[in-house]
């Protein structure tokens, strides 16, 4: 009776598998998966390889975007987004994903803000 593997762990394994191959067999790999995946999911792909393999890049990044948003809340974030991507010169096809991630941090920002008002025991309109 043939193993039954977890997704995860049958994608770590076929992981182990390609870091075996020779770089010109990884790369090639890699361009195959790019060419029969759909806009979406090479969108995706493309997304997820960046934050793997550059995660103190993304810290960074978060770090600007909280830093330009503690300075003017009333930026909307699609325009931080596009201010990220020429600051920190990354391609524009990117672009969907940090206007996500421009989301995200003005989120975090303004339940921050909403917590510490709590404890203080001040209102929203001060």
């Amino acid at each position: 009776m043939r193993d039954e593997l977890s997704t995860e762990a049958l994608a770590a394994k076929t992981a182990h598998t390609l870091i075996q191959l020779p770089e010109e067999s990884q790369i090639t790999v890699m361009k195959k998966w790019y060419e029969n995946s759909d806009e979406e999911k090479k969108k995706k792909l493309h997304y997820i390889s960046y934050k793997s393999a550059y995660p103190s890049e993304r810290t960074k990044i978060e770090n600007w975007m909280e830093a330009v948003f503690t300075r003017n809340m009333k930026l909307i974030p699609k325009k931080v987004a596009h201010m990220c991507v020429n600051y920190f010169r990354i391609k524009k096809n990117m672009l969907p994903q940090f206007i996500s991630l421009a989301q995200k941090v003005k989120r975090r920002i303004i339940c921050r803000e909403i917590m510490r008002r709590k404890r203080s025991g001040g209102s929203m309109g001060d």
